[in-house]
C-alpha cells in the first residue's frame, strides 16, 4: 500500500533532446505515513497525447487497467525501517546503454540520519525486473512461472522490521550516530509496524499536461 504522496518529473518530448535522455537523474523526497519497511522503489509512467480536439492519456499506474508495460521494482540491498512522519530522500539514476535501454541505480537515505541503502546496478533489459513475483501481483496471461520463480520463505512483519532496525542501529553506531541521537539529532525508530515496504516512482499528468514521472513510497 502507498505510504506517501507521489512526486513527479516532467518530460516534454516536443522539446527535449536525445542527448538529455542519455543520463536521467530523478531526485525524490517522501514523507512516510506510518511505520513500515522500505524495500525499494517501483516505477511506471503516463503518456499524454494532446490532439487538436481532445487529450488521450495512457497510464501504466498499478491502479489502472493492465497494459504490456507493467511496473518495475528497483530493490534496495538492505531494507530501511522508517516511522510515520520520517522522510526518505535520494536519487534514481538512469544511464543509457547500447541495448536501447538503461542501467539504473537507486540511492535512498533516511533524512536526518546516516542510514543509507542502495540498489545493485539494474539492467532494464533483464526480464526479471519486468514482472512482479508476488503471489498477489498482476501477472499477464501466459507468463505465470515464465522465469521459474520459486515460492520464497516468508518472514513476519515484526521479525523483518526488528531485523532492519537492528541493522540500522549498527550503521548508526559505526558512524558515531549514538552521540547525536542522544542529543536529539536523530528520530527514534519504532519496533513493529507493517511488513515489507517500498517506494514508488510514478509518472502522471493532468489532461493537457506533458508526461510526468512521479514517486511515492509504499508498504505492502
Amino acid at each position: 500500500c502507498l505510504v506517501g504522496v507521489a512526486q513527479a518529473t516532467r518530460f516534454d518530448f516536443a522539446t527535449i533532446t536525445v542527448e538529455s535522455l542519455h543520463r536521467i537523474e530523478l531526485p525524490f523526497d517522501f514523507e512516510i505515513r506510518h511505520p513500515c519497511l522500505i524495500h525499494g522503489m517501483a516505477s511506471w509512467f503516463d503518456a499524454v497525447f494532446e490532439g487538436s480536439s481532445q487529450t488521450v492519456t495512457l497510464s501504466t499506474a498499478p491502479w489502472c487497467p493492465g497494459t504490456h508495460w507493467y511496473q518495475i521494482r528497483f530493490l534496495l540491498e538492505t531494507p530501511l525501517a522508517v516511522n510515520g512522519g520520517q522522510r526518505v530522500e535520494g536519487t534514481l539514476l538512469m544511464e543509457a546503454n547500447n541495448a536501447q535501454s538503461y542501467y539504473v541505480r537507486l540511492h535512498m537515505k533516511i533524512q536526518g540520519t546516516n542510514v543509507v541503502s542502495r540498489s545493485e546496478v539494474i539492467d532494464l533489459k533483464e526480464p526479471e525486473y519486468r514482472f512482479y513475483t508476488s503471489q498477489h501481483a498482476y501477472c499477464p496471461p501466459g507468463t505465470a512461472n515464465a522465469f521459474g520463480q520459486q515460492a520464497q520463505p516468508q518472514t513476519s512483519a515484526a521479525q523483518a522490521f526488528q531485523q532492519a532496525v537492528f541493522t540500522q542501529g549498527q550503521q548508526q553506531q559505526q558512524a558515531g550516530a549514538c552521540a547525536q541521537q542522544a542529543a536529539g539529532g536523530y528520530p527514534q525508530h519504532a519496533v513493529g509496524g507493517c511488513a515489507a515496504g517500498a517506494s514508488v516512482q510514478q509518472q502522471s499528468a493532468q489532461p493537457g499536461q506533458q508526461p510526468q514521472p512521479q514517486q511515492a513510497p509504499w508498504c505492502g
